[in-house]
């Protein structure tokens, strides 16, 4: 099966070694989508993660059943980097995913998967409870219509 994640929040980890290859500030989410898919990988399934770059060039990274897939953070909002290119670049990468999953960094990541998953149709798995009420029954659209 190939699993896509979205998120913001990935650590720069050697997934086969756990080996740090360079700095970065972290936390819960790239952590818990860091183990996710490496233990997903060792089961045979084809990963990919679909993240943003920390003060480098856009990137990709191939593993055995694992590939990470950075973009260029392009401005900051306060402390948080923001990569546009999450949005719709994954659109754009000729991958196929059989399920999408969103885990809250910042909210690129997580908007850029559940708009894979409805162009490809794609079941969309939300990580991140604070994700509910966006991708509701209607959508994105749910965000604007709240009474």
């Amino acid at each position: 099966m190939k699993i896509g994640y979205f998120t913001d929040m990935f650590p720069y980890k050697d997934p086969i070694t756990g080996e740090i290859f360079r700095s970065y500030v972290g936390g819960g989410v790239g952590e818990v989508v860091f183990h996710l898919a490496i233990e997903l990988a060792k089961k045979g399934h084809e990963i990919f993660i679909f993240t943003k770059a920390v003060n480098e060039s856009s990137s990709i990274r191939d593993y055995e059943n694992l590939s990470i897939i950075r973009y260029k953070s392009r401005f900051k909002i306060g402390m948080a980097l923001i990569a546009p290119e999450l949005i719709y670049k994954p659109l754009l990468s000729g991958i196929k995913l059989d399920i999408v999953h969103a885990h809250m960094g910042i909210i690129f990541g997580p908007i850029g998967g559940y708009l894979y998953s409805k162009y490809y149709k794609s079941p969309f798995s939300n990580g991140s409870p604070q994700l509910i009420p966006l991708f509701n029954k209607k959508g994105l659209r749910g965000i604007y219509r709240r009474k």
